[in-house]
């Protein structure tokens, strides 16, 4: 059964989040809202396109009857702390220790394979973050041990 109150809300909160964005982004200099900008309007083309399929759709395709609330919950306490200790700890080992506890939550039981992946990908997106598009990531203990 085709539930609206369950698929609707999200793109509609994510266009009202590009839209705060893109208003923020009037505050700030040009210059240092150029990222905010392309990801305000990457979030706006794409919410609005999920909007527009969503309401073509005539079957669900959320089923929240296996939702586990324990591991959401798990994860959004995660998350919350990431961004509490990002600063102090630095992008870096965060997102290192993130993205492993948040694949072990999920069930993946092969921690070679899982600390692999993790590496790479915090190193990928460090790479393009802050030596591509010069973004400035937090570095934390980082900086403390690079003097």
């Amino acid at each position: 059964m085709f539930n609206k109150k369950v698929e609707l809300p999200m793109p509609i909160l994510f266009i009202l989040l590009s839209l705060a964005i893109l208003a923020y982004c009037t505050t700030i200099p040009r210059k240092e809202a150029a990222f905010l900008y392309i990801i305000s309007i990457i979030i706006l083309v794409s919410s609005s396109s999920l909007l527009v399929t969503t309401l073509k759709l005539e079957i669900s395709n959320v089923n929240l009857e296996d939702v586990n609330l324990h591991k959401i919950f798990i994860i959004l306490a995660a998350l919350s702390i990431y961004a509490l200790a990002l600063s102090s700890i630095g992008y870096i080992p965060c997102t290192l220790l993130l993205g492993i506890f948040i694949i072990r939550i999920l069930g993946y039981k092969y921690w070679f394979k899982n600390i692999l992946f993790c590496i790479l990908v915090t190193a990928l997106t460090f790479s393009v973050f802050r030596l591509i598009l010069g973004v400035p990531l937090p570095m934390g203990l980082l900086s403390i041990i690079g003097g």
